[in-house]
């Protein structure tokens, strides 16, 4: 190293590299090129290289160029610490500040440092070299899932020469290694306490994190024998749902035919008896299900006592006239408020001595709205016929008929209803007309156009042969828009012109394009709560085009009417008797409040209709049979025809419990739209209480529908 001994002899302005004599001023060596002079470290001064002592302040200068030199040495020494520590570009650094020195009394000192960087350049680009070869091999390891060979590999490698990707191999082969390490002392546990069940589930995940382990491999096997002869042992003592644990618990590897066929055995088993305590009706169906069930499960008593019990059930009186079943052992309370029930006698008409099938009056109640319009019974007055002008105008509005058909035609098929208005008043069902489509109009890919609902009409006449009887026809709800208010608690005649209003700012298309229904009440029902009116409007163009399809057919239309306004008309019928009541009872105030919820889900669309003394409400979501139908066949790979019966009948599918889950899926979402649909109706008829539902159409008879989507537990 450099010493002040070198430089000890030079005076004046002689330079100490080259020993040539400068003259006085100069800065720079004439004979090198070396600075001659630097600032004083302490005063800032210029002084010589050469001199011993500052001229201007006394500091010794030799003393501080030999700290200089020392401190370099130190420097060289971090710089060979942190290329041990393979940091090599720290070390590379620190030789760098050394390396670039120019100053003669530093020379060696930088030559050292040089030599010192190309050494350490060597041992890195070696070092990388090695470690690199590591990262690959690691980087393959990680790949084919050997996460201990890539903590062996990488673990050799200094944490600064990892490369992101193989920091994150590392990190995450260990953190695998980890879990192992930790799941394998819980399966231990678990083995050592006969819980064989917790134990499959930990075998699961070892086989998941080290595939093809023989220990685990074997011991999987032991144990899913085990599995299944405790599951077999279950199903024998009827335990179903320890059984379907025994058997899900079966590890991934070891599932193969007989634990599938097993599976699926007790998941029917399970899924049948899970069925009966909670349905609200003794519907035959369930007694079908009743009979597979004992058949699947012939040691059960509880299916044997099940069977008996339904068997009388289904054979007994329905505890009120309205309803088509015997209550069963599932509560009846709906969330919408009161109890369910399907609507199978309609109390409201007379049916004499007729012999009808009870399932299918509830598919009838709209054709019944249309006909008891046609009788002049109806809240909701008006209807989408095109006025006719002039004399027979007039007498048409002055004709009071006694008798009229009432045909509804909707996604599935034809109802017909013909009604009768006897002299007492009551009215008579005198016939009933059903006719079904091919496939709906509704089904992806369907066929049923509008020449087969043509020809179907025209079976229809001629079938019916109405001659002189007012017919009334329906036309689908989704052709109209409706708007329900409440207008101010003024007089009726200035209540009109809001109404008008109300008609020319919230339906959004041109008058003259449309026909228009307009409902209101009598009478203001609170000051509070205003006059409830209520605007239905169709394109004309939708208008003439349905009453076209049923004149092509030869039918004479008398009255057009949207389906969910028929079916308003036939509740407010119905269920009428139920506000009369006497005008000095305590019971008088609070009736008005009291309302029914008639559910209409058909295979189109699922029409709830909210029906009070004094007002109603309706709405229409398209989420209805059809979508079932489709569901199940593709759940059963089936026809949808098939699905179509199997929906009504799921003790004839092989696999109902697995098939069922869509449908079962598929109910909740519906139920979610009803309550929010709900909602709505509670917003508009605030106040009001439901103590009752009823179900008019053909969804009701998919199986676990009521349960699913309209009672409270």
């Amino acid at each position: 190293m450099t010493t002040m001994n070198s430089v000890s002899g030079a005076v004046g302005n002689t330079c100490g590299n080259c020993k040539h004599n400068n003259g006085n001023g100069e800065l720079f060596c004439a004979g090198c090129g070396q600075t001659l002079v630097e600032p004083c470290a302490m005063c800032s001064k210029q002084v010589s290289l050469t001199q011993k002592f500052c001229g201007s302040c006394g500091t010794d200068l030799a003393a501080l160029l030999n700290q200089r030199i020392a401190k370099h040495g130190e420097t060289m020494t971090q710089a060979v610490q942190a290329a041990k520590a393979f940091d090599f570009d720290q070390s590379i650094s620190l030789l760098g500040r050394i390396a670039d020195l120019n100053d003669y009394r530093f020379a060696k000192d930088a030559n050292d440092a040089r030599k010192a960087i190309e050494k350490i350049e060597q041992l890195k680009a070696k070092t990388n070299n090695q470690f690199d070869q590591h990262a690959q091999q690691a980087a393959a390891a990680f790949d084919r899932g050997d996460h201990a060979m890539v903590v062996k590999l990488l673990s050799e490698v200094p944490s600064q020469l990892l490369s992101p990707d193989s920091q994150r191999f590392l990190s995450r082969s260990k953190n695998h290694l980890g879990q192992l390490v930790d799941v394998d002392a819980e399966l231990r546990k678990a083995v050592s306490a006969k819980q064989w069940i917790m134990a499959g589930g930990y075998l699961d995940q070892l086989n998941e994190l080290a595939p093809g382990h023989p220990a685990y491999s074997k011991l999987a096997a032991d144990l899913s024998q085990k599995l299944i002869a405790n599951a077999n042992a279950k199903l024998a003592k009827s335990k179903y749902a320890d059984a379907l644990q025994c058997v899900s618990a079966i590890p991934a590897i070891c599932q193969n035919e007989e634990s599938a066929r097993l599976r699926e055995k007790i998941d029917n088993v399970h899924w049948l008896a899970d069925q009966f305590p909670n349905e609200p009706y003794a519907l035959p169906l369930l007694g079908r299900m009743c009979v597979r069930f004992n058949k699947e499960s012939p040691d059960d008593e509880t299916a044997k006592v099940t069977l008996k019990r339904l068997s009388g059930a289904v054979r007994s009186r329905p505890s009120e006239l309205r309803l088509a079943y015997a209550d069963w052992d599932g509560s009846r309370q709906s969330w919408v408020g009161g109890k369910v029930g399907i609507l199978a006698y309609p109390q409201s008409l007379s049916f004499g001595d007729t012999s009808l099938d009870r399932n299918a009056l509830a598919r009838h109640s709209i054709a019944f709205g249309l006909a008891l319009q046609g009788l002049g019974i109806a809240r909701v007055e008006g209807d989408f016929l095109p006025p006719k002008k002039g004399l027979m105008s007039a007498i048409r509005s002055r004709k009071k008929t006694k008798s009229c058909w009432g045909i509804d035609v909707g996604a599935s098929g034809i109802r017909g209803a013909h009604l009768e208005l006897n002299p007492e008043g009551t009215v008579q069902v005198i016939a009933l007309y059903t006719a079904e489509f091919p496939e709906p109009t509704c089904r992806v890919g369907s066929q049923t156009k509008s020449s087969v609902i043509r020809d179907a009409i025209v079976k229809m006449a001629g079938e019916i042969a109405p001659g002189e009887t007012p017919v009334w026809i329906s036309m689908p709800t989704t052709e109209t828009v409706n708007r329900f208010v409440r207008l101010p608690p003024v007089d009726k005649k200035q209540a009109n012109k809001l109404l008008d209003v109300e008609v020319r700012e919230r339906i959004p298309l041109p008058l003259d394009e449309l026909g228009i229904v307009r409902w209101m009440a009598d009478d203001v029902i609170e000051q509070i709560k205003g006059r409830p009116a209520f605007v239905s409007a169709a394109r004309r163009t939708a208008i003439e085009s349905r009453i076209d399809l049923f004149q092509s057919a030869g039918l004479t239309v008398s009255g057009l009417q949207s389906a969910a306004i028929a079916l308003v008309n036939f509740s407010a019928h119905e269920f009428a008797t139920h506000w009369k009541v006497d005008p000095e009872s305590e019971a008088a105030e609070s009736e008005h409040s009291e309302a029914f919820a008639i559910v209409d889900s058909g295979a189109e669309t699922l029409t709830v209709a909210v029906i009070a003394r004094d007002e109603f409400w309706f709405s229409s979501i398209e989420n209805a049979g059809e979508n079932f139908t489709s569901l199940l066949a593709r759940s059963i790979k089936r026809t949808n025809s098939d699905a179509e019966q199997l929906k009504r009948d799921p003790a004839k599918i092989e696999s109902p419990s697995s098939a069922w889950t869509p449908l079962e899926n598929r109910m909740g979402e519906i139920r979610a739209r009803l309550e929010q649909t709900m909602t709505e109706a509670n917003k508009f008829m605030n106040e009001l209480d439901v103590i009752g539902v009823w179900c008019v159409g053909g969804s009701a008879f998919t199986f676990g529908w009521i349960r699913r989507v309209l009672l409270k537990e």
